[in-house]
C-alpha cells in the first residue's frame, strides 16, 4: 500500500504543472443587507428550527447570481427563506488588482423560535 502511495506521489511530482500569479485580491463587502429574514409561518407552525449554510455567488457587478445550500436545516422552507434572503443583498465587488471580479461568499442563518 505505500509502494503504491510513493509510486502516485512521484508520477504526480514529474507531471508538468503550472501556478499563475494573479495579485491580490480584496473580497466581496456588503453594501446593502435588508432586514432579518422571515421565518415562514407553516415552518413556525410546524416547531421547525435550524441552521443553514449557504453559498452565494457573487459576479463582478456585486449581485448575488447563486445561492445554494451547503448544509440544510432539514426544512424546505426555511432553506427556501435563507435563499430568498441572501438573494436580495448587495455587495462591493471583490477587487483583483484593481479590477472587479466575481466572487464566493458563505453565510449561515439560524432559524429559531421564541418560548
Amino acid at each position: 500500500m505505500q509502494a503504491a502511495a510513493a509510486a502516485a506521489a512521484a508520477e504526480a511530482a514529474a507531471t508538468p504543472g503550472r501556478a499563475t500569479i494573479t495579485g491580490p485580491t480584496k473580497g466581496a463587502s456588503p453594501l446593502f443587507q435588508p432586514p432579518e429574514p422571515r421565518y415562514p409561518d407553516a415552518a413556525r407552525q410546524r416547531g421547525a428550527i435550524g441552521t443553514v449554510r449557504l453559498k452565494l455567488e457573487i459576479d463582478a457587478a456585486g449581485q448575488v447570481t447563486k445561492v445554494e445550500v451547503v448544509t440544510s436545516t432539514g426544512d424546505p422552507a426555511l432553506d427556501e427563506a435563507a435563499r430568498d434572503y441572501y438573494a436580495q443583498w448587495r455587495w462591493q465587488p471583490a477587487l483583483r488588482n484593481g479590477e472587479p471580479v466575481a466572487d464566493t461568499k458563505f453565510a449561515n442563518i439560524t432559524f429559531r423560535l421564541s418560548r
